[in-house]
């Protein structure tokens, strides 16, 4: 099985497949404009509060402020940059430089050198945060946080964002949206099997059975595979959540990765889906299946009929399948609880954020995060909220227009605005290694060249000493 992408790199492997270069076909994977003008009426809207007047710089001086994050993509980074640069309506002094295309490699370099930026967006995810904050590449907002209206912004986070950015208690970044996966189901092929499309599966047990009778095979050949696998790391990450298990632990500083409840899950996508249907033939299966987010995807073709994937689908649909509606040709829901591990309170997900931080070699501390606060305020969030189709980190924004008027957006808000059980991989040392150790092992697993257990005990074997390097 290939290896999941950060979503950048997702990106860019649809615009291989697709061939285009225009805007509409390259936000599926982290979201799009809900029309081609949108950058431009979106943009409109953005415009903070008066009360975000405040945010201009003392003295009257002209300064710019430089942020850098990895998108690659023109045409998505225009729409963003007419968001953000309205922030020049309300800090007349300030001059926004907004870099894109700068890899994490390049960034440190340029840090290091002294020519980096003020301000990082981390696009790919928030897994740098504990190793740069180790470093020193970052520092913590404490202490803008103390002042001002700087509490009330942090307060107005989404806890599972705020847990994403928060290392050794300390608050080292701003999230600025998220993704979450989802449970996506194609009705046809639901009916075809005899099954009630309106009527997801309820449990994870329900969900295998509901797999079962809509895989089919010719001979030992798979045809049309009735749940795929749910492999790479945020996928892990969402059915360990779903079975009570946990990763890391921010007290004792321990991964918590060989705990039962973790072997249960990871078992649980191995037994029900590599073991059962053989890896090779499902590997064969994936080989033979036309790109994802093209007009040619599996799961509009009926190849695939349901799987675990994030908010950009219903870009995708939107792009390449028109005809489809929704509700009417496919289901959006939360994965069910595993039996017995069911918690009051709404859904089990998982929340990946992509996060604002501050340089630390940065001159211009207190403009920066003038900048970085206003981004978080309501109508900003909810402006880039709605372009992306990504879920704002800000709770306030949870319920604007722009981003609950939106089909299937709508449901996938509202049941992330009404859970108590949202989580996230907290700011960890040795992130980035852990997500891709964790994902390599399981790799090897389903594919019987371990156990579980085993695979389990490799990533604490060599992740573990990592953290305790930095932990002491």
């Amino acid at each position: 099985m290939s290896k999941p992408v950060s979503r950048r790199k997702f990106l860019t492997s649809v615009l291989a497949a697709a061939g285009s270069v225009g805007a509409a076909t390259l936000l599926e994977a982290c979201g799009g404009a809900p029309t081609a003008q949108a950058p431009a009426s979106t943009a409109g809207s953005a415009a903070a509060p008066a009360s975000a007047a405040t945010s201009a710089p003392a003295g009257g001086g002209q300064i710019t402020l430089t942020m850098w994050d990895s998108n690659n993509f023109a045409e998505l980074a225009k729409g963003l940059d007419k968001i953000m640069t309205d922030y020049t309506k309300v800090a007349p002094n300030v001059k926004l430089n907004l870099v894109h295309n700068q890899d994490l490699t390049k960034t440190l370099t340029a840090i290091s050198a002294g020519t980096g930026p003020d301000i990082v967006w981390l696009w790919d995810g928030s897994e740098p945060i504990g190793t740069w904050a180790d470093d020193g590449v970052i520092g913590p907002l404490d202490s803008y946080i103390a002042t001002g209206d700087g509490k009330a912004v942090v307060d107005d986070l989404v806890p599972a964002a705020l847990n994403t950015v928060t290392y050794n208690s300390k608050v080292y970044g701003l999230p600025l949206v998220a993704d979450a996966y989802w449970l996506w189901w194609n009705k046809a092929v639901f009916k075809d099997a005899g099954l009630d499309p309106e009527t997801p599966p309820k449990t994870i047990e329900e969900l295998w059975s509901f797999a079962e009778k809509m895989t089919k095979r010719d001979g030992n050949r798979i045809s049309q595979l009735g749940m795929q696998p749910p492999i790479g790391f945020p996928k892990y990450q969402t059915w360990a959540y779903a079975f009570g298990a946990d990763f890391y632990d921010t007290q004792s500083h321990k991964l918590t990765v060989t705990d039962p409840a973790m072997v249960a899950a990871m078992n649980d996508i191995k037994q029900n889906s590599f073991d059962k249907w053989g890896a090779d033939a499902i590997d064969r299966f994936t080989a033979s299946l036309a790109q994802s987010s093209t007009a040619q995807d599996p799961f509009f073709k009926g190849q695939i009929a349901m799987k675990l994937d994030g908010d950009w689908i219903i870009q995708a649909v939107r792009d390449y399948q028109p005809n489809w509606k929704y509700p009417q040709d496919y289901g959006i829901a939360a994965i069910p609880w595993a039996t017995g591990k069911e918690k009051p309170g709404g859904v089990s997900n998982v929340l990946r954020t992509y996060p604002l931080v501050l340089v630390q070699k940065s001159k211009q501390g207190t403009e920066s995060w003038n900048f970085m606060k206003w981004l978080q305020s309501k109508d900003v969030t909810a402006a880039i909220a709605a372009y992306l189709i990504n879920l704002p980190q800000s709770k306030a924004a949870l319920s604007d227009p722009r981003v609950t008027s939106v089909p299937g957006f709508g449901k996938i808000i509202g049941d992330f605005r009404d859970s108590q059980n949202i989580k996230s991989l907290p700011a960890m040392p040795a992130s980035a290694e852990f997500a891709d150790n964790f994902q390599k092992e399981l790799d090897l697993t389903m594919h019987g060249k371990s156990t579980v257990d085993q695979a389990m005990q490799n990533v604490a074997a060599k992740i573990q000493p990592m953290i305790d390097k930095v932990s002491k």
